[in-house]
């Protein structure tokens, strides 16, 4: 935990992980496809590129993590708490980040509410980068739409299938003039 640290650079629209004061590697945020914190081996929040986040009540109240319906035994100590970060490289399709892997920790000790304060911060940052990567795909995905749209529109113009009255009519439609 005290040897890993995450730095975001919104500005490069990048984050970088350094373990031991070590970077090991910049990732784009178009690269994240999910997230998921792990506590004493059960899946408790995940989060994937273009959904909400899904949880089991691991936050409490905060209103960040909606509850799972199904039953799940609680525990009133942690003995496990990782961070799994997916991205969309085959050579390091995981990365892991294990903020406690020791002896039973107390759900009510500072420390572990440091930690979680912290997980809720990264997985705050996570859903803006997941969020803010589907729009800038969806906004390219809309002007590659556009132009396609417009280069069919010309080509019908040239091939004289429409008229130049016809065509500026769907151009300025097309472009929302």
């Amino acid at each position: 935990y005290k040897n890993c640290k995450l730095i975001i650079n919104e500005e490069k629209r990048m984050f970088s992980i350094f373990y031991n004061g070590y970077p090991t590697r910049d990732i784009n945020f178009s690269e994240v496809l999910k997230y998921e914190i792990y506590e004493n081996g059960s899946s408790k929040v995940q989060g994937r590129a273009g959904s909400a986040i899904v949880g089991a009540g691991f936050f409490g109240l905060t209103g960040l993590v909606a509850g799972s319906s199904r039953s799940k035994k609680i525990y009133n100590y942690c003995s496990e708490l990782k961070l799994i970060i997916t991205i969309n490289d085959v050579n390091l399709p995981q990365i892991v980040i294990t903020y406690h892997d020791k002896k039973k920790l107390k759900k009510s000790s500072y420390l572990y509410r440091i930690m979680i304060e912290n997980l809720q911060k990264i997985c705050s940052y996570f859903e803006i980068i997941m969020n803010n990567s589907k729009l800038s795909n969806d906004k390219t995905t809309e002007k590659e739409n556009t132009l396609q749209q417009l280069k069919e529109l010309k080509e019908m113009l040239n091939l004289g299938l429409i008229t130049e009255n016809d065509y500026e009519i769907k151009k300025n439609k097309i472009l929302d003039i």
